[in-house]
C-alpha cells in the first residue's frame, strides 16, 4: 500500500497512514512447511539488519527499498529529487505525564516524601515523545516538517509554517524567549521546569501572549 501511494504521489502529493500491530514473527504449530519456510527467510533477513523479529520491522524496511527504487526507476523524470519519500513511525504508549493530580482529601505530608511528585513528566520519556504528544493534544497535522534549533544553548523545536514552537529543555533564558517572539509562531509549548521560579515563568508568558498562544505544561 505505502508504494503504491508514494508513486502516486509523483502526480500529486498524497498523505497516508499505515497500521500494522506489532506481532512477533514466530513459526506456529501447524504451519505448512512452505510457511515456515517464509518465516525462517523474514527472521534470518531482519537479524542480518540488526533488527527484532517483528512484522513492524519488515514492514518500514520495505517501505524503504520501496521508496529508494521508486526514485531509480523514475531519476530521469523532473523533479523527482524533491519526492518525498520518508515516513514516521508512531507507536501507541501511556502518557508521557505522571499522575499527579490528587483530591484534596488525599494530601499529607507522607505523599510529598514518597511519592515523586516534583517533575509531571516520565523520567523515561524523550523530547519527542513529549512534543508529539503536544501535537496530538493541540490537533497539529503529525506529518509537519519538525526542525530542531539551538538558541543561547537550548533547544527548541519549530513546527512548519511557525504552526508551533516547542521548548523542552530546563531553566531557559529569556534570551530565548526573545527568539521565539522574533519567530513569530502561532502557538508556543514551555515545559514547567523551563524556569528557575515562578517569576520567570509569568513574565515569559506575558511576554509571549502579546503575540501567540501560550501553554505550559
Amino acid at each position: 500500500l505505502a508504494e503504491a501511494v508514494i508513486r502516486q504521489s509523483m502526480n500529486k502529493k498524497i498523505k497516508f497512514i499505515c497500521i500494522q500491530y506489532q506481532e512477533k514473527i514466530d513459526i506456529k504449530k501447524g504451519d505448512s512447511d512452505a510457511e515456515r519456510q517464509i518465516i525462517r527467510n523474514a527472521q534470518e533477513f531482519l537479524y542480518k539488519l540488526g533488527k527484532p523479529c517483528l512484522i513492524t520491522e519488515i514492514g518500514k524496511e520495505r517501505i524503504r527499498r520501496a521508496g529508494k527504487k521508486i526514485i531509480e526507476d523514475n531519476k530521469d523524470k523532473k523533479g523527482i529529487e524533491t519526492l518525498d519519500i520518508g515516513f514516521r513511525v508512531l507507536k501507541l504508549d501511556s502518557t508521557n505525564f505522571k499522575d499527579v493530580y490528587y483530591h484534596p482529601n488525599e494530601l499529607s505530608q507522607s505523599l510529598f516524601q514518597e511519592a515523586d511528585v516534583e517533575d509531571n513528566i516520565k523520567e523515561d520519556r524523550t523530547d519527542l515523545d513529549l512534543l508529539f504528544q503536544i501535537m496530538l493534544d493541540l490537533g497539529v497535522e503529525l506529518s509537519l516538517k519538525i526542525t530542531p534549533k539551538v538558541i543561547d544553548g537550548t533547544t527548541i523545536y519549530l513546527l512548519e509554517n511557525n504552526e508551533l514552537i516547542a521548548c523542552l529543555e530546563d531553566d531557559i533564558s529569556m534570551e530565548v524567549i526573545e527568539e521565539i517572539k522574533k519567530l513569530s509562531p502561532y502557538q508556543v509549548v514551555l515545559k514547567d521546569g523551563c524556569f528557575t521560579d515562578d517569576k520567570d515563568k509569568i513574565n515569559a508568558v506575558e511576554s509571549l501572549s502579546k503575540t501567540c498562544n501560550v501553554s505550559v505544561i
